[in-house]
Order: C-alpha cells, then structure tokens, then sequence
C-alpha cells in the first residue's frame, strides 16, 4: 500500500513541475511580447517624428510656392498695363530719390538735436 501513494506524490509532484515549467515558458513568452511591443513603439514614435518633420518641410515648401505664385500671378495681372505701371514705378522711385536727401538731413538734425 505504500507504494500506491509514493508513486501518487510522484504523479502530483511531476505534474507541478509541468505546471510550473508552462508558467515559466509562458511568462517567457509574454516578456518576448512586451519587448517587441515596445520596440515596435519607440520605432513608430520615430517613424512619428520623421514624418512630423517631412510635413512641416512640405508645408514651408508649400508656403514658398504659394508666394511664388502669388507674385506670377500678381506680375500676369500687371502685364496688360505694363507700360502705365513701369511709369507708376519711375513715378514712386523719383519721389523717393527727391525725399531721401531731406530725410538724410533732417535724421542727422535729429541725431544733433539728441546728442
């Protein structure tokens, strides 16, 4: 009779261990899991981040042509009265040259004045 419950402890004891050895490989494999997670999710914040950077590259690209086109399409418009806008312009650059001496003349004043 003594054998019966010897080889019954056996049986328990072996089929513990079993128990144990799948609770091992099993936390085993929820480590690898995790691991891999997060190496998949520092690698997608990357991914994240590069993309971040190419979008903002693309939108500042895209506000440059914007503004390209927006005086393509501003020098088009001025095309037909070409003639009568060059003559608005030598108009402005002529005030211009005549106001910039008394300017110049009435900064230096100032800066007398101050000084």
């Amino acid at each position: 009779m003594h054998a019966y419950p010897t080889n019954m402890h056996h049986v328990i004891y072996k089929t513990r261990e079993k128990e144990l050895q799948d609770l091992r490989d099993d936390v085993i494999h929820v480590t690898d899991n995790v691991a891999s997670t997060e190496r998949k999710q520092i690698n997608a914040t990357s991914r994240i981040r590069q993309l971040e950077t190419e979008l903002e590259q693309l939108l500042t690209y895209g506000a440059k042509y914007e503004r390209e086109i927006m005086i393509k399409r501003k020098t088009l418009k001025m095309l037909p009265n070409a003639t009568a806008n060059i003559a608005r312009l030598q108009d402005i650059y002529c005030t211009v040259i005549a106001i910039s001496p008394r300017m110049g003349s009435s900064s230096s004043a100032i800066n007398r004045h101050y000084t």
